[in-house]
């Protein structure tokens, strides 16, 4: 043999020495096993649902790690029922909204959300990662403790409702499919499921009065009660009031109340369709019809009245100007920000319509936007307004002031509804009453009203023509108007 060579020789385990391999390898595995701990994340919605309370039965409470998105901490499995419930209260009516135009933050699109659901069914965690990532809707709010049925819920397939869990609005199928025979989408089916159930869970808080936080729990037991409905259907525009029929009666509500939820479901179900206005780039919005029913249902309405103001029209004009809001977020993220877009609004008077302006001689017009306060400052030579600071006011969307008896507001959407008389959809503008203190709004017939649009720079240059007020009369009434518009 060669110097330097080695001789391997095969290696000899006793049995005794086997056995604790073996033993070794198992216990490692069992101890990779031990440190998988179940984690539980929920996404709320029918839109993203912003601001929830998420308790489980035992009083473990999720944290919102995202907007709309609840975790429970590491190692807890949450104990069915998984309450998910809006924090809303008369003085604070906007900690819990559905974001609509998927800001992440409360802006002009977004709708109040004044209701909640449980869920009964808590799936096991994934032995291999412990990860546990569902989405709580009214849907998955009606599957039982025991599971998903085979027959599906109220019409619904399993598969739908599987997705609603699993896969949510946002992401469910949108392959053509035939269900009651109207080709659609499981996204569309899911979406429009859960408006419309939202909807008749808003209509019994704005009836009643009392929302969830101050412990009304109708709304949430409107889902766990109609769950094992075996009337009525809810992919049809007839079926959901009979869907939800047996359930509204065990609420114990007032049996004229219980009248009018009922006739609300019917009216939602009819009207919902009108989601889709308007031409292929705005989006089909079905929380349309629970914004008209936050308008229109109040705790003073009758039945009668239901029929007759939620119709097709409302629904319609509700959807137009959602997706209005929608735009204006889209235009504020380009523009650089909030701040950035309000700072840079001219104010550019209808001719003919400039009179307190040209009589004051007012000039300099600016507005400042404060986003950590949600407020804009005014400033404008010569006006009663100059210096005014204006505070948002979620519930009409827009911001207001007073200054002596004038009440100055600035809408950017046509979420503006504060205006009796006037039709705003699709505008954006500044305007002034003379203000009726006991009323709390303009006085009647709108006294002394002045309505001034408001313009980018590039919008107004676009539109210039012979009909726009003077341009040298533009640049003296804007601070940061600048040099004329480009010939045309």
């Amino acid at each position: 043999m060669q110097q330097g060579s080695k001789v391997y020789k095969p290696l000899k385990y006793s049995a005794f020495a086997l056995a604790t391999l073996i033993l070794a390898a198992c216990s490692s595995s069992e101890s990779a096993k031990d440190q998988v701990k179940n984690q539980y994340t929920y996404v709320a919605e029918d839109a993203l649902i912003i601001g929830l309370s998420v308790v489980d039965g035992d009083g473990n409470t999720a944290t919102e790690i995202a907007p709309g998105e609840y975790q429970f901490a590491e190692g807890v499995t949450p104990v069915p029922p998984v309450e998910f419930a809006s924090r809303n209260t008369d003085e604070q009516a906007f900690l819990t909204f559905q974001d609509i135009d998927e800001s992440g933050d409360l802006s002009e699109a977004d709708i109040a959300y004044n209701v909640g659901f449980e869920m009964q069914f808590v799936p096991e965690a994934d032995p291999a990662t412990g990860q546990v990532a569902l989405f709580a809707n009214p849907i998955a709010a009606l599957i039982p403790a025991t599971g998903i049925p085979a027959s599906g819920i109220g019409g619904l397939t399993q598969e739908i409702v599987q997705e609603a869990l699993t896969k949510g609005v946002k992401a469910a199928s949108t392959a053509p499919t035939t269900i009651n025979g109207e080709v659609t989408t499981i996204k569309d089916v899911i979406a429009k499921t859960s408006a419309k159930l939202t909807a008749v869970q808003e209509a019994i808080v704005a009836k009643e009065g009392n929302k969830v936080s101050a412990g009304n729990k109708n709304s949430l037991n409107l889902l766990k009660e109609a769950a094992s409905s075996t009337n009525g259907s809810l992919v049809s525009d007839t079926g959901l009031s009979d869907f939800l029929n047996s359930a509204i009666n065990t609420l114990g509500l007032s049996t004229g109340d219980q009248e009018l939820v009922k006739e609300a479901a019917k009216q939602i179900a009819l009207t919902i369709s009108a989601s889709k206005v308007g031409s292929g780039t705005q989006k089909v919005l079905y929380e349309s019809i629970i914004k008209v029913v936050q308008t229109k249902v109040k705790p003073t309405s009758s039945t009668q009245q239901i029929t007759t103001s939620i119709t097709t029209d409302a629904v319609k004009s509700s959807a137009e100007g959602l997706n209005t809001s929608i735009e204006l977020a889209e235009q504020v993220k380009q523009t650089g920000g909030k701040a950035a877009f309000i700072n840079s609004l001219l104010l550019a008077p209808v001719p003919g319509n400039e009179g307190e302006l040209l009589d004051n001689s007012v000039a300099g017009f600016e507005m400042t936007f404060n986003s950590a306060s949600n407020q804009i400052t005014l400033a404008a030579t010569g006006a009663s307004f100059d210096g005014l600071v204006l505070s948002y006011t979620p519930d009409s969307g827009v911001y207001a002031g007073i200054a002596g008896n004038q009440a100055v507001f600035v809408s950017l959407s046509a979420n503006a509804e504060f205006l009796s008389g006037f039709d705003l959809a699709n505008v954006r503008l500044m305007a002034s009453c003379t203000f009726d203190f006991e009323l709390g709004m303009c006085g009647s017939d709108n006294q002394d009203m002045g309505i001034y649009p408001l313009a980018t720079k590039a919008e107004l240059c676009a539109a210039m023509d012979s009909t726009t007020p003077s341009e040298s009369f533009l640049q003296s009434l804007n601070a940061n108007y600048g040099e004329n518009c480009p010939a045309q």
